[in-house]
């Protein structure tokens, strides 16, 4: 769930985080045309900020902020964080305005700290913070069941992100949520490459398996929290067709392995992670990759 570090009557500044995929499998087609998935998300400590205001009346504004603060829909990183009707924020803001016949307005500013096309769930937690907030901010006293309802109309991750749980299996489209407990807090690193994916070239290309992973032997070294049999246990039946598609994730993927012993796309990438004992091996392979290569890479906590 955001989490509000502010906020007034009218205004909540709030922080959207990022999630990983430790595990994601896909069973089959659905009869809607997407497909049917079991992952294993889980919430890290990379988060977006965003500001929010709410009006008496009006449109629902998106602004972008650069990292003094100011707000410049001009920005470059707009190429990828598009300001229209296309961003979930507002498609968020706008299924909320629709279900309970809302007039009010607002203007959300966005500090982007989650990059785009990279399976993070940057634009999910977005929608989900937009959602909630508002919520609040507008008066409306929808329920968190409802918020859910909403949030399915949107996309497959923004029900995990509204949910506020550390770690949960999610199945369907990703709106079936079963929480896992988690008792220990584990460290990652998280590169993501230049070049992005676009999930529906990855999901066009994928050939369905014949025999599915289970998830039970992850979700049991959640439970009990030990890094090197949690990175035993991840896979992402993805991967393999994004390494075939994106020579960036391929290139990646082989510099974790040689530097951790694995690497694991999240979602449908393009980023990458391995998880790893401590925070100190985590900031440290953080920094050997950024003296040498180009793209994010950054250490997390989940």
């Amino acid at each position: 769930m955001p989490q509000f570090s502010s906020q007034s009557n009218r205004s909540h500044l709030v922080r959207s985080p990022a999630k990983i995929n430790l595990f994601l499998e896909v069973l089959g087609k659905r009869s809607d045309g997407f497909h049917e998935l079991e992952t294993v998300m889980v919430r890290t400590d990379l988060c977006d900020t965003l500001h929010i205001e709410a009006h008496a009346a009006g449109d629902v504004r998106l602004l972008l902020a650069d990292n003094a603060g100011s707000t410049d829909s001009s920005s470059p990183v707009g190429t990828s964080f598009p300001l229209d009707d296309s961003n979930l924020i507002i498609q968020a803001a706008h299924a909320l305005q629709e279900y309970r016949g809302c007039k009010r307005g607002a203007t959300i500013r966005v500090h982007k700290k989650i990059p785009a096309q990279a399976g993070l769930g940057g634009g999910s937690g977005n929608a989900a913070a937009a959602l909630l907030t508002l919520n609040q901010l507008w008066e409306l006293h929808l329920p968190l069941t409802e918020l859910h309802e909403i949030a399915a109309t949107l996309g497959s991750d923004v029900n995990f992100m509204l949910s506020g749980y550390r770690a949960a299996v999610c199945r369907g489209r990703g709106e079936q949520i079963c929480p896992v407990a988690m008792n220990v807090q584990q460290h990652g690193v998280l590169i993501v490459p230049p070049a992005g994916n676009s999930t529906a070239e990855i999901f066009q290309a994928l050939q369905l398996p014949h025999e599915c992973r289970s998830v039970s032997g992850l979700t049991d070294q959640l439970r009990d929290g030990h890094a090197v049999e949690i990175q035993t246990h991840c896979f992402n039946r993805l991967q393999a067709v994004a390494e075939q598609l994106n020579p960036d994730v391929r290139r990646t993927l082989s510099w974790l392995v040689e530097h951790t012993g694995a690497g694991f796309l999240t979602g449908s990438g393009s980023g990458c992670f391995s998880v790893l004992k401590t925070s100190i091996q985590a900031r440290n392979l953080a920094r050997r990759y950024r003296n040498r290569h180009e793209g994010l890479a950054t250490a997390f906590r989940f």
